[in-house]
């Protein structure tokens, strides 16, 4: 039992950790920053202009909630994702 308890221990040390911190905020830029930048083409009216300037906010905002959210809470070990390293299978014992 202490080998097989060492063993996973060491397992332990060798997963993958994949970050997700990053995705809402690129998601954001994704959905208000390219909106926005159609919208500021200057073949655009006033009014899409104006969207733009808002869509614009809307996406420097998002970035500045994720960076508040990484410092003000644990946020990156909250969306990290935990997988077994490559290569190495998994024996189950009885």
């Amino acid at each position: 039992k202490l080998y097989q308890r060492q063993e996973q221990l060491q397992g332990e040390g060798a997963q993958r950790k994949v970050h997700l911190w990053w995705l809402p905020m690129v998601a954001n830029l994704i959905v208000c920053g390219v909106p926005a930048a159609i919208f500021a083409l200057p073949i655009m009216p006033l009014a899409a202009h104006l969207a733009a300037f808002a869509l614009g906010w809307l996406a420097v905002g998002g970035v500045v909630l994720t960076l508040v959210g990484l410092k003000c809470s644990d946020l990156k070990e909250q969306l990290t994702l935990v997988l077994p390293a490559r290569g190495r299978k998994e024996i189950h014992g009885s």
